[in-house]
């Protein structure tokens, strides 16, 4: 589950193209950290949960369609 999200909260992730120096990679889990602020053009798509909870389907969102993935997360 991502850092700060609760058991009934729905998971979003930004995927992002970034260089790998400006990534800080775990040695275990799955969240990344980012020094420094994000730019929308570097975004290149969502995943937001299908309902809430960590083990639901993800849904894929073109960043062209953000207006509807932050409707998608309001609506629930």
């Amino acid at each position: 589950m991502a850092a700060g999200a609760a058991a009934g909260d729905r998971v979003a992730v930004a995927a992002l193209d970034l260089p790998d120096a400006e990534v800080d990679w775990p040695d275990t889990g799955h969240t990344v950290e980012v020094h420094r602020a994000v730019l929308r053009r570097e975004i290149v798509a969502f995943h937001v949960g299908e309902e809430p909870g960590e083990d639901a389907d993800l849904l894929w969102f073109d960043i062209t369609e953000a207006d509807l993935v932050a409707q998608h997360l309001t609506d629930s």
